[in-house]
């Protein structure tokens, strides 16, 4: 079970755009585990913790493993917020943890 942690990213990035940024912000096992028209799923390991990105429709919204403490998603909230986007237009909502 993962807590949702509600960082969304708006609006639609395509997810080997999101895959590269992630890798560029020092994600790592950035992998795609669905992608279809629907809906995508993106898995990645930052600073030792498991999260989900998952898009449908228009947004990516981040959920985070239990197990990584509430600091460790603002500090990845913070750093996608704060990183150079590689696509204009790109902004992050945090709306805590859930």
């Amino acid at each position: 079970m993962t807590k949702n942690c509600l960082i969304e990213i708006q609006p639609k990035v395509p997810a080997q755009l999101l895959k590269s940024f992630l890798k560029g912000i020092g994600c790592q096992k950035v992998n795609t585990t669905v992608n279809t028209m629907l809906e995508t799923w993106v898995d990645f390991e930052f600073m030792g913790c498991l999260f989900k990105a998952h898009r449908d429709f228009e947004e990516w919204r981040f959920f985070a493993d239990n197990d990584c403490p509430p600091q460790l998603v603002e500090v990845l909230a913070e750093k996608i917020r704060t990183a150079e986007k590689p696509l204009c237009g790109w902004w992050v909502v945090c709306k805590g943890i859930f």
